[in-house]
């Protein structure tokens, strides 16, 4: 593949709209010089941004000397339509988040509170982790921190960087304990459950995966390729906590999945609606070279990765078990297979995440796609140390079917093809993930085989009042805002 050299192009249009207006110095400023940092977020937005229409009139004061205010001021009508582009002054553990090695205890959770106690669900643990070494499990209830009982505020220190003791009540015994764990370097495998099960007559393969993480595309096909040796029947892919993250994950997977004899045609599998700006270079790309980039196709072999054809399930259906908590890439891979095969969504409506993001960096290619020319060649030494550490992601494209038909347009989340009551507030009745007797997994496999449901009789949130706790880390809110995009823009304009 040609290596597409559109940036300079894209600078050569930037100074036409940044030289629309200049807005007049203040009268009493308390510095003579822009902050670096809001000049580029001004010059990464007017760039690249969905809605970069926007910037005009924006460009940055000397009195925009706070980026994170800054930034938030250019996000159109922000937490209306873009609740989900952000910026950080840590790049370098914000790539580290993105590939799926970040400093954290090893636990995914959810926080409840009612009128009278707030509490935390475990909902999985990834082995290996300071979680794992501390005997946390799935189904455990947090009930305290560092010796108080929990609230909206000190839930914050379940996804802080410093070492806390908790108390837990286990639920192999019921019995409270407390450990104490410390955050570490941790390698998150999203392929935490990979089995076979054999019920009536039917092999049925069952993947719980926990993100969209490119980097870990060929734990992917470690288990796609036994589900192929076992000669699976059926698939349920389980997505329940699963809050999104790169787009060539989910084309990966849908590579695997779908008949080998249309991947083999590479069919188009979503499409890119970007801003004004760069759809008018990717089309012109694509009248010279033939290639579209604002095409995401199946069959893709990328780099130091397996051909996914080489562990093609053929199937012609797929059961996707999917929640209020699972996003983004999660929803685009439910929604587009549909267009290929059947797909059986089984669980709640979905978060409803329809956007796609760039990680933008100043300068350093290695930490995002990079806003100055030349690789900020022009930037002074000053202006260099002052641009390091900052990195942002903004929405920069919104997603459609094969069928050009906008996953905003449906209706803003997914519905399921089997609604289940969801049972995540009490985790008294939960069992390990791959558990046939798993509340949402039991109802996948009655459905393949073709048996009634039963209804439930647990208590479920409509029985009391229980609200979730509204803190969400970073390094959740990057995953569940937005499809990432960086690995497809690697290939677009490195290659």
């Amino acid at each position: 593949m040609k290596k597409l050299n559109f940036i300079s192009a894209l600078f050569s249009l930037f100074v036409v709209l940044t030289a629309c207006s200049k807005n007049d110095v203040p009268q009493e400023p308390k510095t003579d010089k822009i902050n670096p940092v809001s000049e580029f977020c001004y010059k990464g937005m007017s760039l690249f941004y969905k809605w970069n229409d926007q910037m005009l009139e924006k460009n940055p004061r000397i009195e925009d000397s706070d980026p994170v205010k800054y930034f938030r001021s250019l996000l159109f009508e922000y937490k209306k339509i873009d609740k989900w582009s952000y910026i950080t002054d840590n790049a370098g553990e914000w790539k580290k988040i993105l590939e799926g090695d970040p400093v954290a205890f090893g636990y995914d959770i959810h926080g409840y509170a009612d009128n009278s106690k707030a509490w935390v669900n475990i909902n999985y643990v990834f082995p290996d982790s300071p979680a794992a070494k501390a005997g946390l499990k799935r189904g455990d209830v947090v009930v305290k921190v560092d010796g108080a009982i929990l609230n909206n505020d000190n839930y914050r220190k379940l996804f802080g960087k410093e070492s806390i003791s908790i108390e837990v009540i286990k639920k192999d015994t019921g019995k409270a304990t407390t450990v104490s764990i410390t955050p570490e370097r941790i390698h998150t495998n999203p392929v935490l459950v990979s089995k076979v099960i054999e019920q009536g007559g039917k092999k049925i393969g069952y993947l719980f995966y926990t993100d969209f993480i490119h980097e870990f595309n060929g734990k992917l096909h470690e288990a796609f390729m036994y589900f192929k040796q076992q000669q699976i029947t059926d698939l349920v892919i389980d997505l329940r906590y699963n809050h999104g993250g790169s787009l060539t994950s989910a084309l990966y997977i849908a590579s695997m999945l779908i008949r080998k004899d249309l991947v083999e045609k590479k069919p188009v599998f979503s499409r890119m609606d970007y801003n004004h700006i760069l759809n008018k270079i990717y089309d012109d790309k694509a009248l010279k070279e033939g290639v579209n980039y604002r095409e995401n196709k199946l069959g893709q072999i990328y780099k130091d990765q397996p051909d996914p054809l080489s562990a093609n399930l053929n199937l012609n259906k797929v059961h996707i078990i999917a929640t209020e908590s699972s996003f983004s890439a999660s929803e685009l891979l439910t929604y587009c297979l549909r267009d290929f095969i059947k797909v059986v969504h089984v669980g709640t409506p979905t978060g409803g995440k329809y956007a796609a993001s760039w990680t933008l960096h100043a300068y350093d290619k290695s930490l995002g796609l990079p806003v100055y020319e030349g690789e900020g060649k022009d930037l002074t030494s000053e202006q260099r140390a002052a641009l390091k550490n900052w990195a942002m992601q903004p929405i920069v494209s919104v997603y459609s079917n094969s069928k050009g038909i906008s996953f905003d347009k449906i209706g803003g989340n997914l519905k399921p093809d089997i609604e289940v009551e969801p049972q995540e507030e009490d985790a008294s009745n939960w069992v390990e993930l791959g558990n046939p007797k798993d509340y949402l997994l039991s109802v996948a496999i009655n459905d393949i085989l073709g048996k009634p449901r039963l209804r439930s009789g647990v208590m479920t949130k409509n029985d009391f009042k229980v609200k979730k706790m509204d803190y969400k880390p970073q390094a959740l809110l990057l995953k569940e805002n937005a499809v990432i995009l960086n690995d497809v823009v690697d290939q677009v304009t490195r290659k």
